[in-house]
């Protein structure tokens, strides 16, 4: 997010939970416009990112804390028992910034796009990967320090 060349805005709000209407709580959403181009006769000739809007709900996380696992939208089970809500807030803002910067994982930017959500959880699962291989390393130097 921070190489994209368009401003992203990103809020935590620690009140709300959205319901999606088929019941399942939004951990976060992006909401943006596209600044479309059109040449003189009307004809669309691009469009972009116009001011993405990053919302992550912390209430929607906390049950996510401190749970084995997690599967993520994708339908792959992350280990999420050692993240924090910290860790939580920053895999959804990982996700969450792939729709804010990628437009083949934007519906609003490229409105033929099939699968707009494969990239984001890509990016999201790494990311806990990522820190459970970074949490691991750390219990290990731990373990060796005090036998």
């Amino acid at each position: 997010m921070v190489n994209a060349k368009h401003s992203i805005s990103i809020t935590i709000d620690k009140v709300n939970i959205k319901k999606y209407p088929n019941g399942a709580t939004a951990a976060g959403e992006t909401k943006t416009s596209a600044s479309v181009v059109r040449d003189a006769s009307g004809k669309e000739i691009s469009r972009d990112f116009k001011k993405p809007e990053i919302t992550i709900y912390e209430k929607a996380l906390e049950p996510k804390v401190g749970q084995d696992n997690m599967v993520i939208g994708s339908g792959e089970t992350g280990d999420v028992k050692n993240l924090t809500m910290e860790d939580q807030i920053g895999a959804i803002g990982t996700h969450e910034g792939v729709h804010a910067t990628d437009r083949n994982s934007s519906s609003v930017v490229n409105p033929n796009a099939l699968n707009v959500e494969k990239a984001p959880y890509e990016k999201q699962v790494k990311y806990i990967n990522e820190i459970n291989k970074i949490r691991n390393a750390q219990s290990e130097q731990t373990s060796k320090q005090n036998p």
